[in-house]
């Protein structure tokens, strides 16, 4: 009974717990239910969410209210079943009372009884005592008869005996008499007077042996009387002592039931109380809440006339919400931070128009997503309306949303904002923070920005006809740099002319591979370029082309062009290789100067091994001169950089600016390419790579140079056709690709263009490049140029001094005859850097 009692008060506890937790919108204060509340305001900040938004808001809120009505109902429906169980407990109570009535009269009549058995007792006590002398004198008495026993036993066996000698006694006279009886017959005395002589003897000891035995059975019964009433004595007596113990454990069992009886009346009518309470803390919610549906009903109708009015006005849009806003998230941008693993989050509230005061929000995040649990941040204690949220993974979106709250409890949630950490700066992670002045350059922590300048030679004429045709230039160092110049133009000559760029006349009379020559015996016009890298010292340094050639050589539209960018002191970053003649396997083995073609290979001509501890841009060129076996046979040569052209030939060369040529009735000519790539810090090999087509043949005087620049993957442009043949009508000049890009300062670009042209008839394709569809001036910009009837390469580079913001690049083409042509494998690539 008492485990009922207990689970039932247990049940009631948990049911009005549940039922308070289908409602979560009522908080309690001080024993008082109230619902947080909130207004709206007009604002002119169009930022914030439109009144249909607002009025989305409140309906849902109404209709909030409404389920909560229900939830009420759902209450008060629990206090009828309450009330049902508060009945059924005191009806338990009641049948409870009447079975402890009946248990006290069964108590009272157990009183009485143990009253009777102690009085019963206490008269077998005396009863005992007095059987107890009884006792005494009844041992006496059969002691006494024992002995008597004894005495008799003795006298019957003395009678035993002597009955055995009157049986034999008998036996005798029984033969006397037959004798006597013979003797009768003879004699006076009869046989009927012996007859009855006998009898009476016989009679007489019969009697006696009777009484003998009879005696004795008395004496037995006596004992076992006796026996019988000593163990009648001893029951009693244990009776009388259980019946002792028995109403002392009813007494006990009787004042617990009274205790108990106390207890379940206190329990009876605390239930009736709490009872009351509940009905009564019903009543206040379900008035509150009858108050506040009606007032967000009505303020939900008000606002949706005013939106009404507000969209006719063209104002719908000047609405604030009355949450908090969605929190703006931002990382730690300063460029003189070092940790980036900090968002902070802040937010805008109109905290003076809630019902109640705000006096704090509460921060929430969800990690990667906003859908991710919700993860408790902090609390802010109003005015405050910002957090720095610290200890977070780099490169991870977080989400997050801030509820505001007061003594009753807490508002709606905002929608989310969201941010994204960035990682630890470094001096290779491609973004411009610390303390850098560019992209990973610059500061306290990195390496010094690149800086430079560019330079150019420009002949005075179109055409310059003699035997040794220089255009020289100074250039001004204002610490170590590494420079790199290159010449482009188209010539005629019958004596076979060499041509280099000399720095401080070190190639003036020098054909080597580290002069990087161009040769060719090109009876008609061809393309004639050539280009080279070299570290030099601060000060002043000249720059010139140099050609060399028999007489009648002519030298049209060419021009010198480059550029410098310093280095810090006691770095080197340029690098150079050329054949070293071990591929060589018919004439000419182990001569550098010539280098083996094998039909249908590929082959790697040299290569330089470069480390480099940033990210780099860099920038290479191979020159040399090509013969074949057979005409009209071709390939392709390009710049490796980590094997990525190895193999590749039409069209996949495409976007590595690759050069291609087919062997012309001329015999050798020139073979040249350079590259741009972007390259992360590490080690890298850089080589020469051909892959030739059906023909042997030779390459003779290879040699390439370059260097790296520190710098970031943005600096790189790049642009190629969407086919791998674009045509070139007649009397035309078309733009072939066009690369844009955006330099946040002042500085120089530099571009080079891979590709090969053909002429269906005469005449000749020039190619260039301009920046920003800037007049077109084919001498200065260094412009290439390829004949007619064979395929030829059109490789052209371009440098210019540019201001920041965002340009073109473009690479043009002209065919002045009538006759259309063809550019095939076409591609641009550039960079730039501060000048």
């Amino acid at each position: 009974f008492f485990c009922s009692f207990a689970c039932m008060i247990s049940f009631l506890i948990v049911l009005v717990a549940a039922a308070c937790a289908q409602q979560p919108e009522i908080q309690t204060n001080n024993g008082n239910l109230h619902l947080v509340a909130s207004t709206v305001m007009f604002s002119t900040d169009p930022s914030e969410p439109s009144p249909l938004d607002l009025v989305a808001v409140l309906q849902s809120t109404a209709a909030t209210a409404s389920s909560t009505a229900t939830t009420v109902s759902t209450l008060e429906s629990n206090a009828d079943a309450l009330s049902g169980i508060v009945a059924t407990i005191g009806t338990s109570a009641s049948n409870l009372q009447s079975r402890m009535a009946l248990q006290e009269t069964a108590a009272s009549g157990a009183s009485m009884a143990v009253a009777g058995l102690v009085s019963s007792t206490a008269s077998m006590l005396a009863v005992q005592t007095a059987q107890g002398s009884s006792v005494a004198d009844l041992s006496t008495g059969l002691s006494t008869a024992a002995s008597g026993r004894l005495l008799l036993s003795g006298a019957l066996s003395t009678l035993q005996v002597q009955m055995t000698a009157e049986e034999s006694a008998t036996s005798t006279a029984s033969a006397t008499a037959a004798a006597l009886s013979q003797a009768l017959s003879t004699s006076l005395l009869t046989q009927t007077g012996l007859s009855t002589l006998l009898a009476a003897a016989m009679s007489r000891i019969g009697d006696e042996e009777s009484a003998t035995l009879s005696a004795a059975a008395t004496v037995e019964g006596l004992a076992s009387s006796l026996l019988t009433a000593a163990s009648q004595i001893g029951g009693l007596s244990a009776r009388m002592t259980g019946e002792e113990s028995s109403g002392a454990s009813m007494a006990t069992q009787l004042q617990q039931h009274t205790s108990a009886l106390g207890d379940i009346s206190t329990a009876v009518s605390a239930a009736a109380t709490a009872r009351g309470s509940l009905s009564s803390a019903l009543s206040t919610v379900q008035t509150q809440l009858s108050t506040n549906i009606a007032s967000v009903t009505a303020t939900a109708n008000l606002l949706q006339g005013q939106v009404a009015a507000l969209q006719v006005a063209g104002l719908a849009n000047s609405l604030a919400p009355s949450r908090p806003n969605a929190p703006t998230v931002d990382n730690t941008m300063s460029q003189m931070s070092i940790n980036y693993h900090i968002l902070d989050v802040w937010w805008e509230d109109l905290h003076s128009l809630y019902f109640e005061t705000v006096t704090g929000y509460s921060l929430y995040m969800q990690v990667g997503s906003n859908t991710a649990p919700l993860q408790f941040v902090a609390n802010v204690t109003w005015p405050v309306q910002s957090y720095s949220v610290d200890g977070l993974t780099e490169l991870t979106t977080y989400f997050f949303r801030v509820a505001g709250f007061n003594a009753y409890g807490s508002g709606p949630l905002s929608l989310a904002g969201s941010g994204t950490t960035l990682v630890d700066p470094t001096c290779t992670d491609e973004i411009q923070n610390q303390d850098e002045d560019g992209i990973d350059c610059g500061g306290t922590s990195c390496h010094p920005c690149p800086v430079g300048d560019v330079f150019h030679c420009v002949p005075p004429s179109w055409t310059i006809n003699f035997g040794t045709i220089s255009c020289v230039t100074t250039v001004t160092l204002p610490q170590t740099a590494v420079l790199y110049a290159w010449f482009a133009g188209h010539i005629v000559s019958s004596g076979h002319p060499w041509g280099r760029v000399s720095i401080d006349g070190d190639c003036d009379n020098d054909n080597s591979q580290e002069c990087q020559p161009v040769h060719t015996y090109s009876p008609d016009w061809t393309s004639f370029r050539s280009a080279r890298a070299k570290l030099l010292p601060a000060g002043t340094h000249t720059v010139s082309i140099v050609i060399t050639a028999g007489t009648g050589a002519g030298f049209n539209g060419g021009s010198l062009n480059g550029f410098f960018i310093n280095v810090p002191a006691g770095q080197d970053p340029t690098f150079f290789c050329k054949y070293d003649g071990s591929q060589n396997t018919r004439g000419n083995i182990g001569d550098p100067w010539w280098f083996q073609l094998n039909a249908n290979s590929n082959q790697r001509v040299c290569t330089s091994s470069i480390t480099t501890s940033v990210n780099t841009i860099l920038v290479a060129g191979f020159s040399g001169h090509i013969h074949r076996d057979v005409n009209g046979q071709g390939g392709y040569g390009s710049v490796s950089v980590d094997d990525d052209t190895v193999g590749l030939h039409y069209p996949a060369l495409q976007p590595y600016t690759a050069v291609y040529n087919v062997e012309q009735d001329e015999d050798w000519q020139q073979f040249v390419a350079g590259r741009i790539v972007y390259i992360p810090a590490g080690t890298h090999t850089v080589g020469v790579q051909l892959y030739n087509y059906d023909s042997n043949g030779w390459f003779n005087g290879v040699g390439m140079s370059g260097f790296t620049v520190p710098a970031s993957s943005t600096q790189v442009f790049h642009c190629q056709p969407t086919t791998w043949g674009v045509s070139v009508p007649g009397q035309s000049t078309i733009t072939v690709c066009t690369a844009t890009f955006t330099m946040p300062w002042d500085g120089a670009a530099f571009a080079v263009v891979g590709s090969h042209a053909q002429l269906s008839g005469g005449g000749y394709i020039y190619g260039g490049i301009i920046f920003d569809d800037e007049p077109i001036n084919w001498q200065a910009m260094g412009a290439d140029i390829a004949q007619h009837n064979s395929w030829m390469g059109l490789c052209p580079s371009r440098v210019k001094q540019l201001s920041a913001g965002s340009h073109t690049a473009k690479y043009i083409a002209n065919l002045g005859d009538p006759a259309p042509g063809e550019i095939n494998g076409a591609s641009l690539t550039g960079f730039y850097f501060r000048a």
